[in-house]
């Protein structure tokens, strides 16, 4: 997703990466898949400056070892490294991290040890210079909040140092099944720069992205069960493809479209309040992670 300069008062654009890698050991891992996303990051930075951070589900266990390496000061000046000031800007880019008063030792509340695919994405954090949020900021700052079954940490935002003064709200959320089946959601919300609005008319591709609430929970899976014409033709629709022997990629997709179609219309009718007013107040840009 690439989010334009303007809304954060930046020089250069911001890409944001969404991230899944398949579990360790299961049919689709991959170890290379941490050298693709490296690779990939670094040559877009050959042909664009620009801003990256990366969201989700890694499947790493990182425990609270090094996302960076320490500057040895000794090997810098045998080596008459300490002149080349591009060289040591990269080589100390984690001190950034001390002047916004951001801790360099993470906590976690994860018991598990390191697994194969952690040291993989501790080595890309330590080669990209990006550091992981968690503990490190928000209201998880100083806790290390468990992402996965409640037992281990395998969701990750990775940020550059110069990027976690975007950050305005960073929150590991209570485990919901209704979001995940034993993921947590990470809540980040980002600041802005406030924007004037010329045009107050509201249309169907100007709804902002809502916000979870969870004690509307019961009343969003009323909103949901009410819709009993739209669910009945679902069904109807599910039940000829069952009993058919061929089915085509058109039908599957109506299907599909119709169950997500009920779903934003429950979001809007539950979350959604004073539309036009939400708009016109819009200065926040908030990204939920729904893994």
């Amino acid at each position: 997703m690439k989010v334009a300069k303007s809304i954060f008062g930046l020089q250069n654009d911001v890409i944001v990466g969404c991230i899944y890698i398949p579990p360790e050991g299961s049919t689709y891992s991959n170890l290379e898949a941490f050298d693709e996303i490296e690779n990939e990051l670094m040559s877009l930075k050959k042909v664009s400056d620009v801003h990256t951070a990366l969201i989700g589900d890694f499947n790493a266990k990182t425990g609270t070892l090094y996302d960076f390496v320490l500057a040895d000061e000794t090997l810098l000046d045998l080596f008459h490294l300490d002149t080349d000031n591009e060289f040591i800007s990269y080589m100390l880019d984690y001190e950034n991290l001390k002047s916004y008063n951001i801790p360099l030792q993470r906590l976690t509340q994860c018991s598990c040890q390191p697994n194969t695919y952690g040291y993989k994405l501790l080595n890309c954090c330590k080669k990209l210079n990006m550091y992981i949020a968690i503990s490190r900021i928000g209201v998880d700052k100083g806790v290390g909040k468990t992402t996965c079954n409640n037992t281990s940490v395998v969701d990750y935002l990775l940020l550059s140092s110069n990027r976690f003064t975007l950050v305005k709200e960073f929150e590991i959320q209570q485990f919901d099944p209704l979001l995940s089946d034993v993921h947590s959601a990470i809540h980040i919300t980002l600041k802005s720069q406030s924007t004037s609005h010329e045009n107050n008319s509201v249309t169907s591709d100007q709804t902002p992205k809502t916000r979870w609430h969870d004690n509307k929970r019961n009343q969003f899976v009323n909103t949901v069960h009410n819709k009993k014409e739209q669910l009945s033709a679902i069904l109807n629709d599910l039940h000829i493809l069952h009993s058919s022997d061929h089915c085509t990629q058109h039908e599957i997709d109506n299907v599909v479209d119709n169950i997500g179609e009920i779903l934003v219309s429950s979001r809007n009718e539950t979350f959604v309040k004073n539309l036009l007013n939400h708009l016109l107040k819009w200065n926040l840009c908030t990204i939920i992670l729904r893994t």
